[in-house]
């Protein structure tokens, strides 16, 4: 590989983790504005973390739906503006819905995702309810894909028929949750033993045996049962 392509690909991923830390940067910044007091200022910030976080850095997608939202409550408490800016941003996403996607409103599950995070926020949930009650109607393909956000107010709300046409085979959801949890138990055993083992190498049983009790409080598993005695 060129030197050149070297040093292009260990800058273009030191300047993605530099990306990475002003965005969280940029929410500290304001979450101080908002300590300080500096509320427009703050609202600002939170409007354009709003709209171009995604731009910068996709995966911070995650945050704009939690930490972003309920950092932009807590403004909102205190400055009505910050309220009124909440309302707005959540009626103009859900108008843009509505019109569907039909080429002069091309959006994503994002834009939905958004509007179920602000509901939350402003404790407006039979609002996800009743929009995406229009998407079951309009656009149920579109209305497929976003269904991950919708699914807990749904199901909450008790709309189990509209929720019957989304979740899908019952069984098989329980048998793929099934399958995550006993992974994740037989991950937890096999670290437990390599934890008692090392323990025990170094002659610290008082620890083995409390990890071992912590994890048999979790998962009953034969083999823990016999880690020390084997060990």
């Amino acid at each position: 590989m060129k030197r050149s392509t070297i040093l292009f690909l260990v800058f273009s991923l030191v300047s993605a983790s530099a990306q990475a830390i002003d965005l969280h940067q940029h929410l500290n910044k304001t979450r101080q504005l908002v300590a300080d007091g500096n509320y427009k200022e703050a609202l600002n910030r939170f409007e354009w973390f709003r709209n171009y976080a995604l731009k910068h850095q996709p995966s911070m997608n995650g945050v704009r739906l939690s930490y972003a939202v309920a950092d932009w409550t807590v403004l909102a408490t205190q400055y009505p503006p910050a309220k009124e800016a909440m309302i707005k941003t959540r009626d103009v996403g859900a108008a843009i819905i509505k019109q569907g996607n039909n080429g002069k409103s091309n959006y994503n599950c994002d834009l939905f995702g958004d509007v179920v995070a602000l509901n939350h926020a402003l404790d407006e949930n039979d609002e996800t309810v009743r929009l995406f009650k229009v998407m079951d109607q309009e656009q149920s393909s579109f209305a497929k894909r976003c269904w991950i956000f919708a699914e807990k107010v749904i199901i909450e709300a008790q709309q189990y028929t509209l929720a019957s046409k989304y979740v899908g085979d019952p069984m098989q959801q329980f048998i793929a949750a099934k399958g995550l949890i006993d992974y994740q138990k037989n991950h937890l055993v096999e670290e437990t033993l390599k934890l008692i083992a090392v323990s025990l190498s170094v002659g610290d049983d008082d620890t083995a045996y409390e990890i071992r009790a912590a994890a048999l409080a979790i998962v009953d598993d034969y083999r823990l049962h016999r880690a020390i005695a084997e060990t």
